[in-house]
């Protein structure tokens, strides 16, 4: 085990330590040993000069007159849905401490301040915070620089110089050691336009196959009109032929009977020219 691990500040250790300020309002407490809902965080109460949450100012009841403040110390664990404490008479009245008094009289509420930097550079305004859940220091600031897409910073708390009400003041190192945070704008915007992207991925992807079945259907119907004009021009042709063919054996037809009747000439010569050999006078009459 390394030196950091045995001082339980690495870094999973640290993430797993953290909460942001925004999830704990409206959290609900119950107490562990009586089991009894105590109410919904209201507000968390800061001691700017140590950098610190002091506790929370719990909403009042319906049938109490003030309102309550679970300190800090007394919190037995913070949970994903709620916050548990020991015993519900660990929440105190509001006016029984007097450092609650000045926190609660004077309340420093981290959300929205505007932050700079010594060398007098404005780096945005704070969006979240986040607090050790074990000794309740602020450990980091979530600063949202001016701009929709600008973007936003994670500067930790060793960064920090002083917390007024609507100010903090950072030094100069926070510029190069601040970490890059997670911007929901750009990124939702970023996923629009890969959404957007793919969609007309996806449409000229179905105009190509759609273009080149209609490009193949096209040649289809072309090369199957160009195969029944073949055939009409075939069956032209034939037709064509026909009545020529028709009109040979007509005229061949027509020739049969001249040389039908040349025949008949050619006997009847023959029986002229026998004729006489029958009545010669030497064969008698």
């Amino acid at each position: 085990m390394n030196e950091q691990q045995l001082n339980g500040t690495d870094d999973k250790a640290a993430a797993r330590d953290e909460k942001a300020s925004r999830k704990i309002i409206a959290m609900p407490l119950y107490s562990v040993k009586e089991g009894l809902p105590l109410g919904q965080v209201k507000s968390l109460l800061l001691d700017p000069k140590q950098k610190r949450v002091l506790g929370f100012l719990v909403e009042k009841r319906r049938f109490s007159k003030d309102e309550r403040i679970l300190p800090f110390s007394a919190v037995n664990s913070f949970g994903e849905d709620m916050i548990s404490v020991e015993r519900a008479g660990a929440l105190e009245r509001r006016g029984a401490s007097p450092q609650y008094i000045r926190a609660c009289r004077n309340p420093v509420n981290l959300i929205g301040a505007r932050v700079f930097t010594a060398g007098g550079k404005t780096l945005g305004r704070v969006e979240e915070y986040r607090f050790d859940t074990a000794s309740g220091a602020i450990s980091a600031l979530e600063i949202a620089a001016d701009g929709l897409f600008a973007d936003k910073l994670l500067a930790r708390a060793c960064h920090i110089i002083a917390i007024a009400p609507h100010t903090v003041m950072l030094d100069d190192a926070v510029e190069s050691d601040a970490e890059r945070a997670d911007k929901p704008l750009q990124n939702a915007a970023d996923n629009m336009q890969a959404a957007a992207d793919k969609l007309k991925s996806s449409a000229a992807d179905i105009g190509k196959k759609l273009s080149e079945s209609i490009s193949g259907t096209v040649s289809k119907l072309k090369k199957d009109d160009a195969s029944a004009l073949a055939a009409n021009e075939q069956a032209d042709e034939a037709a064509a032929e026909t009545p020529n063919e028709a009109a040979a054996a007509a005229a061949k037809a027509a020739e049969t009977p001249d040389e039908a009747d040349g025949g008949g000439e050619t006997l009847a010569a023959n029986e002229d020219e026998n004729e006489p050999e029958a009545r010669h006078p030497y064969y008698g009459a």
